[in-house]
């Protein structure tokens, strides 16, 4: 009875620590359940065993006392030590219930509220900062939802209501419209102007959800062919454009990517540059690095990290007259990280502003 009584409670506290060993930073949430589970039982069972030598130094028979041991003893164990468990158990899960409650309220128009964290270092406390982290980070990609619709919502407003304007106008008073190719010169450029933010905010919405292409990708010949394709282009035409690459650059991405990131770069230069467009392909190590450089006004150094935010345009030069919609150096940014590259805007030699990528040359 000695031997029986302990081993049953050190088993039963071993099966209740078998379904609940969540790991902790010391001891383990099932191994607090372990001791507290066995120290009841060995507490009641050496009760037990004393009661039982008292008995029988009163005269019971060794029949008597094991059918006292039987009836009542081991069931008191069980259901003392099975309280035990279920008192520790409910206790330990209190901060997991309020942790529910607080999820469960939480809706997404009150993102900034957070779950209880209780003291300590245990697994349920590591559970509370976690799932606050993973809050603090749905709060942050709400917040940028939001404002890239607002954005967008503006952008698009702009050339919708030029459009509109021009169309109503030309309607309504059809006498006064000497040239109707004008006209619809104008409403088309409003229209291609839509369609390019269109396809860059769809561009932005799907980038990520795309299983990403890996192939080798040329990136000299890619540079190469892409400057003489501008030097064709109304933008460039009193423009001076150059290439520095070396005979083979192989990268491994998505070419279409590749192609629009460095579209974006040139398109971004050929906009700004007074007189000249240089494009590079050299290694740094074991990275390849693609830069542009223009000699126009060039990027303040305090906005060289601004000027990849999306809609974000620099005053002056930058300005909506002459930029675009604030998207280009953004997407080209998300496509070079996207190749496990950089892209940045450094300080340059000269004049202008120098867009530098750097890639690894295998990723």
């Amino acid at each position: 009875m000695g031997f029986l009584a302990p081993a049953a409670g050190v088993l039963t506290a071993a099966a209740v620590w078998a379904g609940t060993a969540v790991r902790l930073n010391g001891l383990s949430f099932g191994a607090r359940l372990m001791a507290a589970a066995a120290t009841a039982s060995g507490v009641l069972t050496f009760g037990m065993v004393a009661l039982l030598d008292t008995t029988r130094d009163n005269g019971l028979s060794a029949e008597s006392i094991f059918g006292i041991a039987r009836t009542t003893g081991v069931p008191l164990v069980m259901l003392l030590t099975g309280s035990l468990v279920y008192a520790t158990v409910a206790r330990a899960l209190r901060p997991v219930e309020a942790i529910r409650r607080e999820l469960a309220d939480i809706t997404g128009q009150s993102l900034d509220r957070r779950v209880p964290v209780p003291p300590g270092s245990d697994a349920i406390a590591e559970l509370a900062r976690t799932t606050n982290a993973t809050l603090d980070r749905v709060e942050a990609a709400a917040t940028r939802q939001r404002e890239f619709t607002a954005d967008a919502a503006h952008e698009l407003r702009s050339p919708l209501a030029a459009l509109r304007a021009q169309l109503e106008s030309a309607l309504r008073h059809p006498d006064s419209v000497t040239d109707w190719r004008e006209v619809v010169a104008e409403a088309t450029a409003d229209v291609v102007r839509l369609q390019h933010l269109a396809d860059d905010l769809l561009l932005l919405a799907s980038h990520g959800s795309v299983t990403p292409v890996r192939e080798p990708v040329d990136l000299s010949a890619l540079a190469q062919d892409l400057v003489r394709e501008h030097q064709h282009l109304p933008e460039a035409t009193a423009l001076r454009l150059r290439c520095e690459a070396p005979d083979h650059a192989v990268l491994p991405g998505n070419p279409v990517h590749l192609d629009r990131l460095l579209r974006n770069l040139l398109a971004n230069a050929c906009r700004y540059a007074r007189t000249e467009v240089t494009v590079t392909v050299g290694r740094a190590g074991s990275d390849l690095v693609l830069t542009v450089q223009d000699d126009g006004p060039g990027i303040p150094p305090a906005d060289r990290a601004r000027v990849f935010d999306r809609f974000t345009r620099l005053d002056e030069a930058r300005a909506r007259s002459t930029g675009g919609a604030g998207l280009g150096l953004p997407i080209a940014r998300d496509l070079a990280t996207s190749h496990g590259g950089t892209l940045t805007a450094e300080e340059p030699p000269g004049p202008g502003a120098l867009l530098m990528a750097r890639f690894p040359s295998r990723t």
